[in-house]
């Protein structure tokens, strides 16, 4: 039956008025358009098209009459040629589980596109079933999953759902004061002070990735804040009153000591950080009636002003300090550990003494050392104590002002190019094993007793790299021989972090440019420096290839033997 538009709009409209009194008894039903369908609508009595919908797009039959079929989808309802649809679903929206790691396709083929997968044992919402497939939605995805890889029964240990990994470029700082971080390796690297700034680059399951200072590691979201954290006005200790502004006295930072044995130290809201034993030296630099603030390992915090005194406690030693066999001594000896501890004739602890404190051996027996500072007498365990120092190795993972003296030192010697912050982390490393491969060293990356000998004396080297051109002109090539190094297990990453600047001389021609590392995780990726070092590159490979080059890298004046292809990408 042809019919003019007209007429066809007037059919339609009695079509969808008929359709519309069959609802009651309508269908209900899932199915697929089986080519691009036009939609039509009731608009104010008007029948107009409402535009075209695509090859299987999944909608709701609601009611048919001859040629005709009422459908919904979304919350839209429309009139579309009964013959443009089919495949007829039934809606089960039950819940189901993957039997095996499956693909979600966009259409119920095999051969359709995948716009999702699932992992064994995930759970998922059935909505409808069509033939051997399942309409599912899976994380926020939607298609169709082989009715063959479902199953209504739950797996006996559901599989864990990980969050997928959200990328964003965001400022974020320390929430807390000794952040946890963690290297790429997943091995400790330290901690960062309270308001530390780093540049968090991607999200999943409560870790962070970030990057600060060209290299990247992790931390917990827990511990990072979008804003810095605002440092609170002191409060007092609970059985303190609070200390007011008025009547507080500022002074010149002096060194005070503890008076007696579990002083306790507070935070400004009154929290209790720990205890402190007697005779415990820490600067004060303003103090009221009541509470003082003090500073100790460059942390502030407060103590009851009662607490504290200018002089060390003086304490007697007991009537027989050692049995008979005692040896009588004066000589200076060494604490081989943190944290030794000193005791009094009675036992009782005054304090603890860090790594490497000179002390005064005074008499010993075969387990204890009488120790004297002044007048005060004291007592340690023999095996705490050393005639000579110990040596002590500043590697990966260590913080500290020992850390920064050594940045500052590479820095000034062209070796380290990162901030002064005191983490001894990748760059850090790099730079230390540049140092001691220039000066003849076990490159270990470490810094041992030898390693910061030779650094910190006159006749330490700069960095050969600085005598090389200025960029924009042409590179040094490398001559001599080079290093073999798996890019896995020797180290290479850290003395090639993303950031760094390398030379590169191609084996065949000799012709060499400047590399600066951007990225890559099984490889370096690398972009040339600048122009002039592009136009060089592209001289010794005669046209971009992705056939590999045997090339030297040099990096702060050492060659590795390593290849590449050149091939913008």
């Amino acid at each position: 039956m042809i019919l003019s538009q007209t007429r066809r709009k007037a059919f339609l409209l009695a079509v969808i008025v008929i359709i519309s009194v069959l609802c009651p008894n309508a269908l209900a039903d899932m199915v697929l358009t089986n080519r691009d369908t036009e939609v039509f609508i009731n608009q104010n009595g008007n029948i107009v098209s409402a535009g075209t919908i695509p090859v299987d797009t999944a909608l709701n039959r609601v009611a048919v009459n001859g040629e005709w079929a009422m459908v919904t989808a979304d919350g839209n309802t429309g009139v579309v040629r009964a013959d443009s649809i089919s495949g007829v679903i039934n809606t089960k929206n039950a819940t189901v589980y993957a039997t095996c790691d499956t693909a979600i396709h966009n259409s119920y083929s095999a051969a359709s596109g995948i716009v999702g997968n699932v992992p064994n044992g995930a759970a998922m919402t059935s909505y409808a079933a069509a033939g051997n497939w399942v309409y599912v939605s899976y994380n926020g995805v939607q298609g169709f999953v082989c009715l063959n890889a479902l199953t209504l029964t739950p797996p006996a240990q559901p599989a864990p759902q990980p969050q997928p990994e959200q990328t964003m470029s965001v400022t974020a700082y320390a929430s807390v004061d000794g952040a946890r971080v963690v290297n790429t390796q997943g091995k400790p690297a330290g901690t960062v002070p309270l308001n530390t700034e780093v540049t968090v680059v991607a999200v999943a399951n409560g870790i962070c990735r970030v990057t600060r200072g060209g290299v990247t590691a992790y931390m917990l979201q827990s511990e990072l804040s979008p804003t810095p954290i605002a440092v609170q006005e002191p409060a007092p200790a609970p059985e303190a009153p609070a200390p007011q502004n008025n009547g507080i006295t500022t002074i010149t930072p002096t060194t005070f000591y503890v008076q007696n044995n579990n002083a306790q130290v507070r935070n400004g809201n009154g929290t209790l950080l720990g205890t402190l034993p007697v005779n415990t030296a820490l600067t004060v630099d303003a103090y009221n009636d009541t509470i003082a603030h003090v500073t100790m390992n460059g942390y502030g915090a407060f103590m009851l002003k009662s607490d504290l005194g200018p002089n060390p406690v003086q304490t007697e030693a007991p009537q027989q300090p050692a049995p008979s066999t005692d040896t009588t001594v004066s000589a200076t000896f060494y604490v081989c550990h943190d944290n030794a501890v000193v005791k009094d004739g009675s036992g009782k602890t005054l304090c603890t003494l860090p790594l490497n404190t000179a002390v005064t051996v005074t008499g010993y027996n075969d387990t204890v050392a009488r120790v004297q500072n002044g007048n005060v007498v004291a007592y340690m365990l023999k095996s705490d104590l050393s005639p000579s120092k110990t040596v002590q190795v500043i590697g990966y993972g260590a913080t500290g002002d020992a850390v920064k003296s050594i940045q500052t030192r590479l820095q000034s010697l062209g070796y380290f190019s990162g901030s002064i912050g005191g983490n001894y982390l990748d760059l850090t490393k790099a730079a230390v094993i540049a140092f001691q491969t220039v000066h003849g060293l076990t490159a270990t990356g470490e810094c041992d007793e030898q390693t910061l000998s030779v650094m910190f004396s006159d006749s330490a080297k700069k960095n050969p790299a600085l005598t090389q051109p200025a960029a924009g002109s042409a590179a040094t090539p490398a001559t001599g021989t080079a290093k073999e190094m798996d890019w896995w297990n020797s180290g290479i990453q850290s003395v090639f972090p993303r950031g760094a600047t390398a030379t590169i001389t191609d084996v065949d021609t000799r012709i060499a440019w400047r590399e600066t590392r951007y990225g890559g995780t099984n490889h370096a990726d690398v972009q040339p420096t600048t122009a002039a070092d592009t136009a060089a590159m592209k001289q010794a490979v005669g046209s971009w290839s992705w056939t590999r080059r045997a090339i030297f890298v040099t990096i702060n004046g050492v060659n590795y033997a390593a290849s590449m292809n050149c091939m913008p990408h």
